[in-house]
């Protein structure tokens, strides 16, 4: 089975070939999102691909049902501008029934504060998926 991981612009793109392309994953571990959304990220609009990514976020928030949820961890820094974002999804996920975690830690959109969620978090859902290694 295959995790997809990624921080940032990555943890988005790891959800898109997920919802893209069901089968490509059988887990995520998704840190720092950038789950741009129109409504909230107006400091983001200059960004090329500001309106597919908000387009595409509309649509995972909106739907009601996924027919393929897999488990997924994700992590955000409390001082991020784009926690509330990382929270909507994990909540859209969770009502679509993924086995969908957010766990938030004291830092901001970095790779410190990513490096720092590795353990326990990533480990926890590499044991869930492939059970404990001894």
């Amino acid at each position: 089975m295959r995790v997809g991981m990624g921080a940032s612009l990555g943890a988005l793109a790891m959800l898109h070939v997920h919802r893209s392309n069901p089968v490509s994953f059988g887990a995520l571990f998704l840190q720092s999102g950038s789950f741009f959304r129109q409504r909230y990220d107006k400091q983001e609009s200059g960004f090329v691909r500001f309106r597919r990514i908000s387009r595409f976020m509309g649509r995972v928030l909106t739907t009601q049902e996924w027919a393929h949820p897999i488990p997924i961890a994700m992590t955000c820094g409390t001082i991020e501008e784009n926690l509330a974002n990382n929270r909507a999804t994990r909540d859209a996920l969770v009502r679509q029934g993924y086995e969908a975690t957010l766990q938030e830690n004291r830092d901001g959109h970095n790779w410190v504060g990513w490096r720092d969620t590795f353990d326990p978090h990533l480990v926890d859902l590499l044991n869930y998926v492939w059970g404990p290694r001894i």
